[in-house]
């Protein structure tokens, strides 16, 4: 996903056959109604702390994801700080966007 991120002009989303979205990578972003993600390691404290921020909670492998707001990203990062749990805030990238079409599957039909 990042070589397409980094090269393609228009970018088409397929789950289970059917093409879910198709636009260049700043529409797709627009289709999200949060710009950031937060990924921390999967921990039932992180869990909860993720859980209490507005956003949409992904599972990607032994990592939390959070698609969220500025506010939210900021939220999580001090909610961590007595932890010194490790936590990456970015843009959102086309893996998020893909991870958001394929899990909310009943969503977007």
């Amino acid at each position: 996903l990042e070589e397409a991120e980094a090269l393609a002009s228009i970018i088409g989303i397929i789950d289970q056959g059917q093409m879910r979205a198709v636009d260049n990578l700043d529409g797709l972003r627009r289709v999200l109604p949060y710009p950031y993600s937060v990924t921390v390691e999967d921990t039932p404290a992180t869990k909860t702390i993720l859980q209490s921020i507005p956003g949409e909670l992904i599972h990607s492998g032994l990592s939390l994801k959070l698609l969220t707001t500025e506010a939210g990203a900021l939220a999580v990062s001090k909610s961590l700080i007595p932890t010194q749990t490790k936590v990456w805030v970015e843009p959102t990238c086309l893996e998020d966007i893909f991870l958001h079409f394929v899990q909310n599957r009943e969503a977007l039909q």
